[in-house]
């Protein structure tokens, strides 16, 4: 949505984007005209499912101030009152924390600045690794989300989502463990002459997920992008398990 950006570096000029590129609301991105008002239950609720709902799906972005169509278009925008942000901004947090269990790691509430001396409230919310969260306010639901917006987790999907969460744990485990004994046993895809070495594993947590798949072409085409801590002169090529870099003959591998 905002091209790879961390939410601090957002500007307003990506903001006016979103309208200029009419960038529809899809399972990842929801547009609020208003900041969310919480002085009863049920809109407590509300704030609390559209939250988990994303950190229960693929993460996102709430972004509050830009008002949107009837088919999820985001519409010319004038933010809301900055000062408002700080006392609202604490609210959201004390809702979330009081309402949501498991508690959703790495939220981040990033208030971006807009012309008009008022500001877009930008709600990040990560995929969440220690769910699926439920909402306590909520009768005990658990929510989720679709491109059309968020739904009710039925049993099965709710199986699923712990079964997913349990898979991610075992599967990095495993995955550090087969790579050890690789090494160990002389079988990595360089031969290493060494008989010390040292390992350092670097896997991003989204890698195990269910059904993830990753294009390797950007690596393979950009040797700076990926290569061995001390390069030489490295070289690449194409594996069963993806795409390798290494330097040296038969001392050194990736």
């Amino acid at each position: 949505m905002f091209r790879g950006k961390a939410v601090e570096e957002i500007t307003e000029a990506d903001l006016r984007a979103l309208v200029e590129n009419q960038v529809i609301e899809l399972k990842t991105t929801e547009y609020k005209e208003a900041l969310p008002v919480l002085k009863n239950v049920e809109a407590k609720r509300e704030f609390a499912k559209d939250v988990t709902s994303f950190a229960n799906a693929e993460g996102g972005h709430l972004l509050y101030g830009i008002p949107q169509d009837k088919h999820g278009m985001p519409l010319p925008f004038e933010g809301v009152e900055t000062a408002e942000l700080d006392a609202a901004i604490r609210t959201y947090d004390s809702v979330l924390r009081d309402n949501v269990r498991p508690r959703i790691p790495g939220l981040k509430f990033q208030p971006v600045a807009i012309g008009n001396g008022r500001s877009v409230l930008i709600l990040e919310v990560p995929k969440s690794w220690v769910g699926p969260h439920i909402v306590e306010c909520d009768e005990h639901r658990f929510w989720s989300r679709a491109t059309n917006g968020k739904y009710r987790l039925d049993v099965g999907e709710l199986r699923l989502a712990f079964m997913a969460a349990e898979t991610v744990t075992e599967r990095l485990r495993r995955f550090r463990e087969e790579r050890a004994t690789r090494l160990l046993d002389r079988r990595a895809p360089v031969p290493m002459v060494s008989s010390t070495c040292c390992a350092l594993h670097l896997v991003p947590v989204t890698a195990f997920a269910l059904g993830k798949r990753y294009d390797i072409r950007p690596v393979e085409n950009d040797p700076g992008g990926l290569r061995p801590l001390t390069d030489s002169g490295s070289r690449g090529r194409h594996t069963l398990e993806g795409f390798l870099r290494y330097f040296g003959v038969a001392s050194h591998a990736l």
